[in-house]
């Protein structure tokens, strides 16, 4: 069950003395768009992109780079099959380039997703 952001775990009967429990959990997040970042003296305007594989990358299990259309502004969101990625953890990003780390390799049928502002 999720709460108001808080995350609980329902045991629906009383498990036996020194039973281990387990939980396979998934989070799906939608409609989450960072707030736009504030505009600059030159009153530069900022767009919000959002844009997935294979327009970005085509995500085989080989494929390591994923190239954006304008670098961000403020860290992206970005989703691996609707679960979002940590900078460091899953990729690293430079300019326009996102660089996927091997252990979070997008493999073959997986979607990226990547929700950015931009100038």
């Amino acid at each position: 069950t999720l709460l108001n952001g808080t995350h609980f775990l329902t045991v629906t009967a009383t498990p036996a003395s020194g039973a281990t429990l387990s939980a396979n959990v998934a989070f799906i997040v939608s409609n989450m768009v960072e707030t736009p970042p504030p505009t600059p003296i030159n009153s530069t305007a900022y767009t919000n992109t959002e844009t997935c594989s294979p327009n970005i990358g085509l995500a085989n299990g080989v494929n390591q780079t994923f190239t954006l259309s304008a670098a961000p502004i403020g860290i992206p969101l970005i989703f691996l099959n609707g679960v979002k990625q940590f900078a460091s953890v899953s990729y690293t990003l430079s300019g326009t380039t996102i660089t996927w780390i091997n252990a979070s390799l997008p493999k073959s049928g997986d979607q990226v997703c990547v929700n950015y502002w931009h100038q």
